[in-house]
């Protein structure tokens, strides 16, 4: 559920994972990746991605696996939405940190939620 347009609390761990974010859109993530690539703890780590999908920048899902059979609990999978996407970049402008584009960003839709 995406609230109205908050100004968020923008700190150093908050431009690494919306960079690394917007890296990876429009591949979904997980905690798991962002923590082993950008060394966040997960306790620092969680709550921000709370935070940011309260404000209607991500969405997220379990992903769609069988427990049993991968032998290991499923993964959160968090995404920007087109907000998200859109005000991200604005963030990161206002840092002036440059965004590393992957390869499918080039030519992906960018979905809601």
């Amino acid at each position: 559920m995406a609230m109205e347009q908050h100004t968020i609390r923008v700190t150093g761990q908050t431009l690494k994972v919306l960079s690394f974010l917007l890296e990876k859109h429009p591949e979904p993530v997980s905690g798991a990746d962002i923590i082993n690539s950008k060394r966040i703890l997960s306790g620092t780590l969680y709550p921000l991605l709370d935070r940011l999908a309260t404000y209607g920048l991500l969405s997220s899902r379990w992903e769609d696996v069988d427990p049993s059979v991968v032998k290991r609990p499923r993964k959160r999978l968090y995404k920007m939405t087109a907000d998200g996407v859109h005000r991200a970049s604005q963030i990161l402008q206002e840092h002036g940190i440059a965004i590393k584009s992957s390869p499918s960003r080039h030519n992906a839709p960018v979905e809601d939620g």
